[in-house]
């Protein structure tokens, strides 16, 4: 009678598990310092609150019939909202026997939550006289709406989490393009709460440890690929869009001389910059398990 084998974690085997780690750990530290770079840029510096307040300005251009459609989006978003996603979240998981993935999936919501709500009250905003002086980075609201969608997606089976990248990124861009049109949040808060979601569902991926029988059944799925590469596709463009026109709009402005142009194209370029920010985050999660759960 010969020995078992070892057992195989989370990713199909030894190596490729350690590929998964290794992995999701350079995607820790590209979000790290990615939140980061848009603290020091858009909350200490000059230019980045001069470029963050005029899209802010510019949000209230046709506010009222853009303001019909976000609120009902801004609406959803509560802690109610918050427990039933963690809850359908592990039941999925449950269902499935992936006990890890029930784990996972808390991981992403309380980390991702609990931090944003920590950086929000402790992280300085410098007074440059621009602007309401409070601190609002990162948004809590965009958190929650990615964190939740990036649970589900833990959870679900592998068929099951492209249609969940794509519908989850239209929301969270919504949930984050909405703080901006209601005023609830500058730009750079809701692309750092993105920022943050992608970062705790790495460390989730880092800690998960075993892989599940239909998984390591289930051959890779070309709709997945697809998903994944036009994500990071349409994210870059976006991303490129957006930081290319923020950099030339930026040494445009003036405080307290902005124009209606300017203040609507930072507007524009900070939807665009949302957008772009849902697009790339949904894209590296997708990827990031895929791989983790690997035939």
């Amino acid at each position: 009678m010969s020995a078992p084998g070892p057992v195989v974690p989370e990713g199909g085997s030894v190596g490729g598990a350690r590929r998964t780690r290794l992995l999701a750990a350079v995607v820790v530290v590209v979000c790290a310092v990615t939140f980061a770079v848009l603290y020091v840029v858009f909350v200490t510096t000059r230019r980045g609150q001069l470029l963050d307040h005029a899209a802010f300005q510019g949000a209230a251009r046709g506010q009222g019939e853009l303001w019909r459609v976000a609120q009902p989006v801004l609406d959803v978003v509560s802690e109610g909202f918050v427990v039933v996603g963690l809850v359908a979240a592990v039941v999925i998981a449950l269902v499935r026997r992936r006990w890890s993935l029930a784990v996972q999936a808390a991981i992403v919501i309380g980390g991702s939550n609990l931090t944003t709500q920590l950086l929000k009250h402790e992280l300085a905003r410098s007074d440059l006289g621009i602007g309401r002086a409070a601190n609002s980075f990162p948004s809590g609201h965009t958190t929650v709406a990615a964190s939740v969608v990036v649970a589900l997606l833990i959870a679900a089976p592998r068929r099951w989490r492209p249609t969940i990248a794509l519908v989850g990124a239209l929301y969270a861009a919504g949930t984050g393009v909405s703080v901006l049109v209601g005023q609830w949040h500058r730009a750079s808060d809701a692309v750092a709460a993105l920022v943050l979601v992608t970062l705790w569902c790495a460390v989730a991926t880092l800690v998960g440890t075993r892989g599940s029988r239909d998984d390591v059944l289930t051959s890779e799925q070309p709709s997945s690929q697809a998903v994944e590469r036009l994500l990071a596709a349409g994210g870059t463009v976006l991303a490129l869009l957006s930081g290319i026109g923020g950099v030339v709009l930026a040494g445009r402005l003036t405080h307290g001389a902005e124009t209606p142009d300017q203040m609507l194209s930072a507007y524009m370029l900070g939807m665009v910059a949302v957008a772009g920010a849902s697009c790339l985050s949904m894209a590296t999660v997708l990827a990031l398990r895929q791989r983790a759960t690997a035939p």
